[in-house]
């Protein structure tokens, strides 16, 4: 889920693997990070 006006960025929660190596916010099945300067391209990168 992204908002062009937001800095939070709201996905399905990924592995457990990615959650501790990315130290995510998780919540129930989702997952967010905060982001600063982001690109939709910074973030195709991120869910690689």
């Amino acid at each position: 889920m992204l908002n062009q006006f937001s800095n939070t960025v709201v996905f399905a929660k990924p592995s457990r693997q990615s959650i501790e190596k990315w130290q995510l916010a998780v919540l129930g099945d989702w997952a967010h990070i905060i982001v600063m300067q982001i690109t939709k391209q910074k973030l195709d990168s991120f869910f690689r």
